[in-house]
C-alpha cells in the first residue's frame, strides 16, 4: 500500500554486484544503496533510512571468557570458573585447581557481575554498578593494584568502568565517560608509548571512546568519530590499518589476527592467516594482510582467540584450519537447531551458550579436565555447573545443596 515502510532483514548476501537494489511497490519505490534505504512515496516525498550500527543486532559476548588454561562464566550474576588455578585465577582464596565450575569469592556482596574477561592467567569482572575487580596472575602488574603479587581473591581496582578486555599480560578498560586505561605488560607498546616495559598502575590512553579490544599483545580502541586505532605487537600485521574499517561495532582479537564487524554488518579480517583463521583466501593467496579484508559475510557476532575464529550469521561457523578457499570456514552442524546467545574462542578451549543456558564446549578442557589431552571436535555439553552434595524432591519441585552450601532449586 502507499507510504508503507518495509523492514528488510537481509539486504546483501554476496558480491558487490548486490550492493544496489531497486524495489517497486505499487506507486512507491525503494532503493537500497551503500547501507541506506531511500524510500519515495507517490507524492514524491523522499525518506532516507540509514542502516547504522544501531540497527545491527550485535550479540555481545560478555558472560563467558577463555583464558590460557581456565574458563570463566557468569552464572546467575556470580563468577564461576574451572580449569587451572595455579595463579589464583579462580578467586577462591587459594590455588587449588578444579575440573568443575566453582564460584569465586564475592567481595562485591549481593551485586551482580555483568562482564567477565580473561585471556591469560588473570581474571577481570565488572559489577552492575560499574566496579572493576581483578585477580590471578600479577607478575606483570596486570591485576592493577600497584603490586606484582598474585591475587588469590578478587581485588577492587576501579570505579565507573563500562567495559574490560584482557590480553595475555595486559588489560584495557573503557570507563563510562569514554576514557580508555591500560596497564600490565608494555613490552610491545600494547598499552602506551612509554619506554617502560611494565605499566604498574592504570594509565590513561585515550578519551571519547566507545569500543575497546585486546589481543595477546595488541590493543584497539575507537575515537569519537568512530575511527579504530591499534597499537602493540604487529609481527603478523595483526594491528595493521584498522582505520580502514568503517565505524566498527565489534572487534575481537586472536593471538596474531583481528576480526571486526563494520557499521553495515560486514566481517573484516586481517593479520595472520597461517591457520586459516581469517576464514577467507586472501588476494594472491597471501598468508597475512595488514589491510582489513572484507569477507563479504554479514554477521551478528564474532569471536577470536589463539589461531581460531567463530562467527554467527544465519548459523554458527568456525574457521577451518585444514582447508582454504570456499571451505575456509564450516558450519557447526551439531548445533544447527540451537539459538546461540554467546560464544568464546580460545587457544585451547571454545564454548557457546544456547538460548536455554546450556554450555557447549569444544577443544581441550571441554570435559572439564584442564590437564586432559582429550580433543573434542564436536560440541560437548556440560550438563550442570554445580557439584551436588545433597538433593531432595517432592512432587514438582527439586531442591539441592552444592558443595559450597548454596541452595539450588528447579
Amino acid at each position: 500500500s502507499n507510504n508503507s515502510i518495509f523492514y528488510i532483514n537481509d539486504i546483501v548476501t554476496g558480491s558487490s554486484s548486490y550492493d544496489y537494489f531497486n524495489y517497486a511497490f505499487g506507486d512507491n519505490s525503494v532503493i537500497v544503496s551503500n547501507g541506506k534505504i531511500y524510500a519515495i512515496s507517490n507524492d514524491g516525498t523522499l525518506a532516507i533510512y540509514d542502516l547504522s550500527s544501531e540497527q545491527i543486532d550485535i550479540i555481545e559476548n560478555d558472560s563467558i571468557s577463555s583464558g590460557r588454561n581456565h574458563v570463566v562464566r557468569i552464572i546467575d550474576g556470580e563468577v564461576a570458573t574451572y580449569g587451572d588455578n595455579t595463579y589464583g585465577q579462580f578467586g577462591i582464596g587459594d590455588d587449588s585447581s578444579q575440573d568443575k565450575f566453582v564460584i569465586s569469592d564475592e567481595p562485591w556482596g549481593n551485586k551482580d557481575i555483568v562482564k567477565v574477561s580473561t585471556k591469560g592467567d588473570t581474571t577481570y569482572a565488572i559489577t552492575n554498578d560499574n566496579i572493576l575487580y581483578a585477580w590471578g596472575r600479577n607478575d606483570k602488574y596486570q591485576v592493577g593494584d600497584g603490586t606484582n603479587i598474585d591475587k588469590m581473591s578478587p581485588v577492587q581496582i576501579m570505579s565507573d568502568v563500562a567495559d574490560v578486555e584482557a590480553g595475555l599480560e595486559h588489560v584495557i578498560v573503557l570507563k563510562t565517560n569514554g576514557d580508555v586505561y591500560g596497564w600490565g605488560s608494555n613490552q610491545h607498546k600494547q598499552v602506551c608509548d612509554n619506554d617502560s616495559t611494565l605499566i604498574t598502575e592504570p594509565y590513561k590512553i585515550a578519551s571519547q571512546a566507545t569500543l575497546i579490544a585486546a589481543g595477546g599483545y595488541h590493543t584497539f580502541y575507537n575515537d569519537s568519530a568512530g575511527t579504530l586505532h591499534g597499537r602493540g605487537f604487529n609481527d603478523s600485521n595483526q594491528v595493521g590499518y584498522p582505520e580502514e574499517v568503517d565505524s566498527p561495532v565489534q572487534v575481537e582479537c586472536g593471538s596474531y589476527h583481528t576480526v571486526a564487524i563494520d557499521c553495515n554488518g560486514y566481517m573484516y579480517v586481517w593479520g595472520s592467516n597461517s591457520s586459516n583463521q581469517l576464514c577467507a583466501t586472501l588476494p594472491n593467496s597471501a598468508y597475512s594482510t595488514a589491510h582489513p579484508y572484507n569477507t563479504g559475510i554479514i554477521v551478528r557476532s564474532i569471536s577470536a582467540g589463539g589461531n581460531f575464529t567463530a562467527f554467527i550469521s544465519d548459523k554458527l561457523y568456525v574457521s577451518n584450519t585444514l582447508k582454504y578457499g570456499s571451505d575456509a570456514y564450516q558450519e557447526v552442524t551439531n548445533l544447527s537447531d540451537k539459538m546461540i546467545t554467546e560464544m568464546v574462542v580460545g587457544a585451547r578451549y571454545s564454548a557457546v551458550v544456547d538460548s536455554n543456558g546450556a554450555l557447549w564446549n569444544f577443544g581441550y578442557m571441554a570435559d572439564g579436565n584442564y590437564s586432559s589431552n582429550n580433543l573434542y571436535v564436536a560440541p560437548y555439553e556440560l550438563k550442570y555447573p554445580y557439584s551436588i552434595k545433597q538433593i531432595d524432591s517432592y512432587r514438582a519441585q527439586t531442591l539441592a545443596v552444592d558443595e559450597l552450601g548454596q541452595v539450588i532449586a528447579w
